[in-house]
């Protein structure tokens, strides 16, 4: 038994440790980039922030590791925050997601979400979409444990060029999940000044002690 709990303390050890090495290149490098956090943007009157964002993937007939962003027949759901953060779910399950930033080029909403510390399997997505005219976005390139270069976007649109699933169907929903939770805002690294994570983090600790008080004032008024 005591083998058993030591090799199961060793195993967290171990995905701990990784997912702390796995997170370390990020610290380096998201704040020396446009994909960096800041709490002072408003990309409301761009994309719309009030719903999610779907897109209806189809099966192909056939599949190949060289089509791996063809071969799903999910829905994949984007949720972009006024002030550029970005939260992705599949299906209907918005429990569990993935969360990201975004910034807007002219007409080009790009987008990187990366996966929690402790996990192994990948790192970061890319995906940039381009915003149509009817307020619709369109998937026009997306890469895995890379920049997205100029060849993945002619690569992703030519495998796409004949399908409807990087075409986006908006739905507006009254409750999406709350920024402030996010495992990504709670690290320094993701915001662009870190003076702006610090009052933010000041604001939260203030928030949730004055939510402790009421509750705690709640309960002993009905003592």
């Amino acid at each position: 038994m005591g083998k058993m709990k030591i090799l199961n303390i060793s195993v967290l050890v171990a995905i701990l440790i990784v997912g702390c090495w796995r997170d370390a290149p990020k610290r380096l490098k998201v704040r020396e980039t446009n994909f960096c956090f800041s709490p002072n943007r408003d990309n409301s009157k761009i994309v719309q922030s009030n719903g999610v964002y779907s897109f209806y993937h189809k099966s192909p007939n056939k599949l190949e590791s060289s089509e791996r962003i063809r071969t799903s027949d999910y829905r994949e759901n984007f949720i972009f925050y006024p002030s550029g953060e970005l939260y992705t779910f599949l299906s209907t399950d918005s429990s569990y997601g993935l969360w990201g930033s975004y910034y807007i080029e002219k007409n080009i909403v790009k987008t990187q979400y990366f996966s929690p510390p402790i996990t192994v399997s990948w790192d970061r997505e890319e995906v940039w979409f381009e915003l149509m005219e009817d307020h619709r976005l369109k998937v026009i390139g997306r890469t895995w444990d890379k920049i997205l270069s100029k060849s993945d976007l002619d690569k992703y649109q030519q495998n796409n060029r004949n399908t409807d699933a990087v075409l986006s169907q908006f739905c507006k929903h009254d409750t999406l999940p709350d920024p402030n939770k996010s495992w990504l805002k709670k690290r320094k690294w993701f915001w662009c000044d870190k003076k702006e994570y610090q009052v933010w983090k000041r604001n939260l600790k203030s928030t949730r002690q004055m939510k402790d008080r009421i509750v705690s004032n709640y309960r002993l008024n009905k003592l």
